[in-house]
């Protein structure tokens, strides 16, 4: 990534389930742990997570071709329905912040799974992955409630919405 962008830094965007680290699963390496072993401390895995809305998932191998599915809410005992209780509904949480904070970190103690969506698998919506979410994860940003992009989004100005810190809702 370095020789490609000539600079120190780097932003890597992927799926949530891509820029997460391996949390000791037997599973393929995920490109978070690719990164991770390549880049150390340098690498920041923040993951874009929802707890209700549609998402737009390839239809065909060569990602010619889309469909739109749904998140009815949060999967039961997942992060995202952790963070879904906050006041706030859009969110950044930075699970090194969280650690420090006495609060925080009884709020999120007993959270050992994150939600992710697959395309192979888009017809099912959100499945759990048993996953400590401060292992996975240095950061999130959450957002309660989303819509995918369609293509007659494009060009269309959207406000971005407000995001607030966990610290403040706590």
């Amino acid at each position: 990534m370095r020789d490609w962008t000539d600079s120190d830094r780097a932003v890597v965007l992927g799926n949530a389930n891509h820029a997460m680290r391996n949390d000791g699963d037997a599973g393929a390496t995920r490109m978070g742990q690719h990164l991770t072993d390549r880049f150390g401390a340098d690498y920041y895995s923040l993951g874009l997570l929802f707890g209700t809305g549609t998402f737009a998932a390839p239809t065909t191998h060569e990602r010619t071709a889309f469909e739109t599915y749904a998140v009815d809410g949060p999967v039961e005992g997942t992060l995202e329905a952790t963070l879904a209780d906050a006041a706030h509904p859009n969110l950044f949480l930075d699970f090194g912040a969280a650690r420090e904070n006495a609060t925080l970190r009884t709020w999120l103690g007993g959270v050992e799974r994150v939600q992710f969506s697959l395309p192979r698998a888009a017809e099912r919506g959100a499945v759990p992955l048993s996953a400590s979410p401060g292992a996975v994860y240095d950061g999130v940003v959450f957002v309660r409630r989303r819509r995918s992009v369609t293509a007659t989004d494009t060009g269309r100005r959207r406000s971005l919405p407000a995001v607030s810190t966990v610290h403040r809702q706590l």
